[in-house]
């Protein structure tokens, strides 16, 4: 990979992103995911992303209380980030939504939750308005037996109530505006499976993982 002329930037297996490297030109981007050797990262792994805005916006800290990154692009090169920084990070959550914009069409949201915290929705980035939802994935990290919509396991309401109760919440505030209800779905990462919100219990649309799949969710 030609090493000069772009800006890098470093992803942490943990999930930090920080600017690395400023290139003189302007050129692509690159996110580049490695093990901090003596001297340099390696073995490295990279994704380029022509939007600079994504990466840039990415390396900085938001001050919102349960958010750390968090990126708003008209591109649906953003979809391609978010599937490479959650296929290599772990330990914290990462959120990805689509919302109708008169302007460019479709506009994505990228969060990421603060280590030990869930991740909130794109929705609080300012500017996005969840009545312009189109549909929303968030990851889980960890293995779940027989997981269920929203992250239940089968019948129980024990595991991740919260995921349960917001998009309840959101599902009742918007249907009594007249309002569409976007699609909400989980990912459980280790699994490899993501799964769509029900408003019953059990397993819901229940499918394995693509990047494909992942955009026919956003934009649809």
């Amino acid at each position: 990979m030609d090493s000069f002329g772009e800006d890098f930037y470093f992803l942490y297996s943990d999930g930090t992103i920080t600017f690395g490297y400023y290139g003189d030109e302007e050129d692509d981007d690159y996110l580049i995911w490695g093990e901090l050797g003596e001297d340099a990262y390696g073995p490295m792994v990279s994704i380029r992303v022509s939007d600079k805005n994504i990466l840039k916006s990415l390396s900085q800290k938001n001050k919102k209380e349960n958010l750390s990154h968090s990126v708003v692009s008209s591109s649906s090169e953003l979809i391609d980030v978010f599937d490479f920084i959650v296929h290599h990070s772990s330990d914290r959550e990462w959120a990805i939504a689509s919302f109708r914009n008169e302007e460019v069409g479709i506009e994505y949201g990228m969060v990421q939750g603060k280590r030990g915290s869930s991740v909130s929705s794109p929705s609080d980035i300012e500017g996005l308005n969840e009545r312009d939802m189109i549909a929303k994935i968030h990851t889980h990290e960890g293995y779940i037996q027989d997981p269920g919509a929203s992250g239940y396991v089968a019948g129980s309401v024990t595991t991740y109530p919260t995921d349960r109760s917001n998009y309840d919440d959101l599902s009742k505030r918007l249907k009594s505006q007249g309002l569409r209800i976007p699609k909400h779905y989980v990912y459980e990462v280790p699994n490899g499976y993501i799964s769509q919100y029900n408003s019953n219990s059990g397993n819901f649309n229940r499918t394995k993982y693509s990047l494909n799949l992942l955009k026919t969710y956003l934009i649809k």
